[in-house]
C-alpha cells in the first residue's frame, strides 16, 4: 500500500511539472540555439540577434583607421586572412567563433614578433582598452608555436608577406 501512494504521488508531480520547451535549432544547420540567440538562425549563418545584424561586426573605426594606416600592417591583415580564409573584417571584429579568433591571435603575434609594434599599440589597434586581451592572445600563439598546424600557418603567412 505504501508503495503505491509513493508511485502515485511521483506521478502527480509529473503532470503539474511544466512541459520542456523543445529546443531551438537553426532553420539551416539545426544546430541548438543559445539562450541569448534571439533570431532563428546560428551566429555562423548571421541571424544571431533579432535585428539581423550580421555576424561580423567591427569594433569600431578606430582599427580600420590604425592598421590601414600602416602598410605593412595591412598588407599582414590581408595575407592572415587569405592564408585562414578569414575575411579581414572577421579579423578586426569581435566574433568568438575559433577560426577568426586565431586569425585574430595571429595577426596580433605577427605584429609584435615581425613589425615590432607594442601590446600598447596592439591593443588600441583592436579597441581594447587595456592590453590584457591582446598579452592573452600573443601568449596563446606563443605557447602554440610548437605545433606543426600554428608553424605552418606562420611560415604561410610570412611567405605571402614576402610574396606582396
Amino acid at each position: 500500500m505504501d508503495k503505491l501512494s509513493v508511485d502515485l504521488t511521483v506521478l502527480e508531480d509529473a503532470r503539474t511539472a511544466p512541459a520542456p520547451q523543445p529546443k531551438r535549432r537553426c532553420t539551416i544547420c539545426r544546430k541548438p540555439l543559445g539562450l541569448y540567440n534571439r533570431g532563428n538562425q546560428c551566429y555562423c549563418h548571421g541571424n544571431g540577434g533579432a535585428d539581423g545584424a550580421a555576424e561580423v561586426r567591427p569594433m569600431h573605426n578606430l582599427p580600420a583607421e590604425l592598421l590601414t594606416s600602416d602598410q605593412r600592417a595591412q598588407q599582414l591583415l590581408r595575407s592572415v586572412g587569405e592564408v585562414c580564409r578569414v575575411e579581414p573584417e572577421a579579423i578586426l571584429g569581435r566574433s568568438k567563433i575559433q577560426d577568426f579568433v586565431l586569425a585574430r591571435h595571429l595577426v596580433m603575434y605577427l605584429l609584435s614578433a615581425d613589425l615590432g609594434w607594442t601590446p600598447d599599440t596592439i591593443s588600441q589597434a583592436f579597441g581594447h582598452s587595456d592590453n590584457a586581451m591582446t598579452t592573452y592572445g600573443l601568449r596563446k600563439i606563443e605557447t602554440r608555436l610548437n605545433e606543426p598546424y600554428i608553424q605552418q600557418l606562420v611560415s604561410e603567412i610570412r611567405a605571402a608577406l614576402a610574396a606582396s
